[in-house]
């Protein structure tokens, strides 16, 4: 069995974890999962660019990609960035292959090779997934940024300036702090300005528990539950299932706690894991929306390098890209490429699309 053939056998529509311990990486990306996926092309992307340089892992058209970096390039508002993410097979990995090639591995060291394999390209999808997460997240707080090694872009969405609201006191002073006031306050504007009816917030249990402490939250849970008054001593905070539900039904809402956290390389080289949903808001949508391509959706793209992969095959076989493609394709899709000056061999992930907003009401969000 030949390295290439090697190779096919193992070709990519999986994912890996980056050698991460998958319990450190989002069960869910909930705001990615409503959206829909919408095929899109490159004159339909809406956004509005207030400072128009983008990031490593998002590159447009013709962009030379690196393994863990990428060069300053220039969004465009009418063209789909890439969302691209790369891992460079060791030369452990590659003598693995090697062995392989020459028939000379054990069951085990091909074992081990289709698991490195899955491992590694599951990673990179998830990680494409994540940055799509991402940038979906940022549309519905009004401000998609990145900033990575020295490279920045700050997208805007055009949400009405009124369902961006700053509680008029921090919810961490648990004595004067109004959270219920401010949630149906917001609901209201939506409700009898734009005709959206919010019914689901989003927040992390560190916005949740600063809520539920509260003397308001306390006052109004005794009322809807009929139950004698408690002091701040004993209302049962910890029971974060049941004040779930009591929230739930102060505010006619469903409450959905998000604590997934992302991954991110800093300028520096360190890795550094950050909320998706920052602890400092809380987003309200409707899920009237859920999956409704009129309201939010995806726009996703056919990937080049799935028009280049086939290029390469019509005119030497395989070319670089190892495994080829068939046809062009959506993504994520993920393929493996290889160079013999100097040698390597990279896996790679890839999407090419961007967040619309097309309800400006989408979503609203309260600065906590």
């Amino acid at each position: 069995m030949s390295t290439l053939s090697a190779l096919n056998q193992f070709r990519l529509q999986s994912v890996m974890d980056d050698l991460r311990d998958k319990r450190e990486l989002p069960a869910t990306l909930r705001f990615l999962n409503r959206t829909p996926s919408v095929d899109a092309m490159d004159e339909e992307i809406m956004a509005f660019v207030s400072e128009n340089v983008i990031a490593a892992d998002i590159l447009p058209d013709d962009a030379t990609a690196r393994v863990y970096g990428g060069q300053e390039i220039r969004l465009e508002l009418t063209k789909l960035p890439n969302i691209k993410r790369g891992y460079a097979m060791n030369q452990a990995m590659l003598n693995l292959l090697s062995r392989l090639s020459q028939s000379a591995g054990t069951t085990d060291d091909q074992g081990l090779l289709r698991n490195r394999r899955v491992q590694i390209l599951d990673g990179l999808l998830l990680g494409v997934r994540m940055t799509m997460e991402r940038m979906i997240i940022g549309s519905a707080l009004d401000s998609l940024t990145y900033d990575h090694n020295g490279q920045q872009f700050d997208v805007g969405f055009n949400t009405p300036s009124d369902l961006k609201v700053t509680a008029g006191t921090p919810w961490s002073d648990s004595a004067t702090a109004t959270p219920i006031s401010d949630i149906q306050t917001l609901q209201s504007t939506a409700r009898e300005k734009y005709g959206v009816g919010f019914d689901r917030l989003t927040m992390t249990s560190v916005a949740f528990r600063e809520m539920i402490a509260t003397a308001e939250f306390r006052d109004k849970a005794t009322l809807y539950s009929q139950l004698v008054l408690p002091s701040a001593g004993n209302f049962p905070t910890s029971d974060t299932a049941m004040m779930n539900v009591l929230a739930g039904r102060i505010l006619g809402m469903s409450i959905e706690i998000y604590d997934e956290k992302y991954w991110t390389e800093t300028n520096a080289g360190a890795e550094v894991a950050t909320n998706f949903v920052p602890t400092t808001h809380v987003i309200l949508t409707s899920t009237a929306n859920d999956n409704n391509a009129g309201a939010m959706d995806f726009a996703n793209a056919v990937v080049t390098e799935t028009i280049v992969g086939q290029m390469l095959q019509e005119t030497n076989g395989n070319g670089q890209i190892l495994g080829g493609f068939g046809a062009a394709r959506r993504g994520p899709v993920a393929y493996a490429e290889g160079s013999l000056n100097p040698a390597n061999l990279s896996l790679w992930a890839v999407a090419r699309g961007f967040p619309r907003k097309k309800l400006r009401s989408y979503s609203a969000y309260l600065v906590i």
